[in-house]
């Protein structure tokens, strides 16, 4: 997994494309599109 790299993830039960915004040893930032808010940036462990 390298950053800009487009990946789906589970969110709330539903399957969301992602892409890889910061990448660390033991988490990464995700940029998901949601309904009410574009871009956001989400943390994953």
């Amino acid at each position: 997994m390298k950053t800009g790299d487009k990946i789906k993830i589970d969110f709330a039960g539903k399957k969301k494309e992602a892409s890889v915004f910061k990448l660390f040893p033991n988490s990464v930032y995700l940029k998901v599109d949601f309904e009410n808010d574009k871009e956001k940036i989400v943390k994953r462990k």
